[in-house]
């Protein structure tokens, strides 16, 4: 009980929360000077169209999350330590891998597929903004189903419901001056405040180590390499014209693709170089 009425009230706290922002969004978009359609235009936009792309990837995450729970538990009911020190480190760098590598994708290509699917640039607007949100996203999962799997179900609870708390503080406060604007930046500040709460939590229980240069830095130059060599295949050879012929909807398929294929080989390449580097 100690450990699952924390979970409950996590999940209740959070979705009567969330039902709360749901009614109040348009009501400040009304303060901010919308009409009641052009409100709910505006937010069904964001959270019909522009969200399920953004939380698309974060089935892979939810279902690495679930794994972790487990797996944590195990190491910390053996004592095991160093595994799962390994194992929050493993799960920041795949996270940030994943979260850099859909900030591309969404920022290359967002004002197209929102253009392209739902035929509405203010979609693809919104794409191209929250693209920011994946990192944290998939770190918070992540890191938030390790604490639980140690244990901290209290701790879990109390920063997601501060971070949701945030969130709420841009609705009811930004959104009436700066309209849905504020409500991407709360979402972006929530999501990265709970990204550093969890992580600060995972430091004081077990020390694990990060490097944020082969995390963050390199990662981002595999994508803007990737980018180049993205762009120059697409404008190479007869490609060009074949891709006219095509959907837009498949072209940017088939960019995206080339752009993640690359990026992925570059960051395999860089892992399997490490061994001869220590050497």
């Amino acid at each position: 009980m100690t450990l699952a009425v924390p979970l409950m009230g996590n999940r209740l706290i959070l979705n009567i929360l969330a039902s709360a922002e749901a009614i109040w969004i348009p009501n400040r978009l009304r303060v901010f000077g919308l009409s009641s359609s052009d409100a709910l235009n505006v937010y069904g936009v964001l959270t019909g169209m522009a969200l399920p792309f953004i939380l698309f990837p974060s089935a892979i995450t939810n279902s690495i999350a679930v794994l972790l729970l487990p797996t944590v538990a195990k190491a910390q009911a053996e004592g095991n330590k160093r595994s799962i020190s390994s194992t929050i480190s493993m799960s920041i760098r795949y996270s940030l891998y994943m979260g850099i590598l859909c900030i591309g994708i969404f920022t290359f290509y967002g004002s197209g597929l929102g253009s392209s699917v739902f035929h509405d640039a203010n979609a693809g607007d919104y794409i191209v903004t929250l693209a920011w949100l994946c990192p944290f996203l998939y770190l918070s999962t992540t890191t938030g189903s390790i604490l639980n799997g140690l244990g901290r179900t209290a701790t879990t609870f109390v920063q997601n419901v501060a971070a949701l708390v945030m969130r709420l503080s841009f609705v009811l406060f930004g959104i009436p001056k700066y309209g849905i604007r504020a409500l991407l930046w709360g979402m972006l500040a929530s999501e990265l405040f709970l990204s550093l709460l969890h992580l600060y939590s995972l430091k004081k229980c077990v020390p694990f180590s990060w490097n944020a240069w082969n995390m963050i830095v390199k990662p981002s130059a595999f994508l803007i390499l990737s980018a180049g060599i993205t762009r120059f295949v697409f404008s190479a050879g007869p490609v060009p014209a074949l891709m006219a012929s095509l959907p837009v909807f498949l072209t940017i398929c088939l960019h995206a693709a080339v752009l993640s294929s690359s990026y992925g080989g570059l960051l395999l390449l860089f892992h399997r170089s490490r061994p001869s580097v220590h050497e």
